[in-house]
């Protein structure tokens, strides 16, 4: 019986790991938006603002700053343990690869802890580096259940992983005003596609 309950908790083991991972930021990014000295406009502003020094109105942020960076660092620990996850899973389908793209998404977050306005360019290197190997990871994951799924169904999940971040960094790219709004769409869009292949990858 103990066998059989722990063969079961190891097979759920990549998505749950994915499932803490979306614990974790939904936990901290959570208590920095209740921390924010100010309004935090949700839609419009992008996360990264949470891990300001100062807020836009030139007040100190430190409770928000502390929230947002203890959540970067953990979500880094996290890939490098799931990093660890497929070295050990030599079953898996090109684990290497895999290990070494959430190693690079591990260190992404821990980068990612630079504050916004006061080390821009080392922030936005490490946030694009996190968010870039999750999408990776997301398209490997979703090639692997191919088979798995009807047509419409895999295209439908490759739609809301690849319309919205593709949205999302054109507005980056072109510094347009509402890319707090389409950076909202695009992780949603990605963690969707993750849980769910993972769901489908670690279960028979």
């Amino acid at each position: 019986m103990k066998e059989k309950l722990l063969y079961r908790i190891l097979d759920y083991g990549l998505f749950a790991l994915f499932m803490a991972l979306l614990a974790l930021n939904i936990i901290g990014l959570t208590l920095a938006n209740l921390s924010y000295n100010g309004e935090f406009d949700l839609l419009d502003y992008p996360f990264s603002y949470l891990g300001m020094t100062k807020t836009l109105e030139g007040l100190s942020n430190t409770k928000a700053l502390i929230f947002y960076d203890i959540d970067m660092i953990l979500s880094g620990t996290m890939m490098l343990l799931i990093a660890l996850y497929f070295l050990q899973k030599e079953e898996l389908k090109s684990n290497t690869n895999k290990a070494v793209i959430s190693a690079i998404c591990g260190l992404g977050f821990i980068v990612a802890v630079s504050p916004d306005d006061t080390m821009h360019s080392l922030h936005v290197i490490g946030s694009a580096t996190f968010v870039a190997s999750l999408w990776i990871l997301s398209m490997i994951f979703l090639r692997e259940i191919k088979n798995k799924l009807s047509k419409v169904k895999y295209y439908f999940f490759w739609s809301i992983l690849q319309i919205p971040i593709i949205s999302y960094a054109i507005s980056v790219f072109l510094d347009k005003p509402y890319d707090g709004f389409l950076q909202k769409f695009a992780l949603i869009g990605l963690l969707v596609t993750l849980i769910y292949s993972t769901r489908r990858l670690s279960v028979n």
